[in-house]
């Protein structure tokens, strides 16, 4: 993949320096690895991995593990083919795909814990879209929006975890 440009409508950076985590030996047998974040006023831009010989799509051993740990993620609101939540392809939904729900999940976990006394306060919804950059090459491009930069990044870190732990 070459490096990816941003044109003029995405001049908005709050950072453009990418943040690595793949590439190295050390994360060569990882699932997935993220290769590239970009931190933006509004959301996050992350390129993801999926190392060649593992599946691309969720496995049942991971739908399971996602299932037991995130029940919520299946109700989560979704444009697809099938139907209007996640749940209705998470079983042959792609890791990428996966990976932008479980971080919109643990972000709504993350505001829960912040605001329990105050029900009222909403975050209002996360949003995210995720497409294949190069299918072939196992690279997607996740986009995420977040009330806290932080809050998000760390959800990246730890959805991924999850991902390749669940594996």
């Amino acid at each position: 993949m070459g490096s990816a440009r941003f044109g003029a409508a995405d001049a908005g950076l709050a950072s453009a320096q990418p943040f690595s985590l793949g590439g190295g030996p050390r994360f060569a047998a990882l699932p997935i690895t993220v290769a590239r974040i970009v931190v933006k006023r509004d959301r996050l831009v992350c390129d993801v991995r999926v190392t060649p010989g593992f599946s691309q799509e969720v496995t049942p051993r991971l739908a399971a593990a996602v299932r037991t740990r995130f029940p919520q993620i299946e109700g989560h609101a979704c444009v697809n083919e099938v139907g209007d939540t996640f749940g209705a392809v998470m079983d042959r939904a792609s890791l990428p795909h996966l990976l932008e729900h479980l971080v919109i999940q643990l972000q709504a976990e993350a505001w829960e814990r912040a605001s329990p006394s105050n029900p009222l306060a909403s975050p209002g919804a996360f949003v995210g879209v995720t497409e294949w950059v190069d299918r072939e090459e196992g690279i997607a491009r996740i986009q995420l929006g977040y009330r806290d930069d932080m809050v998000a990044l760390a959800g990246l870190r730890d959805a991924v975890a999850f991902v390749n732990e669940s594996l």
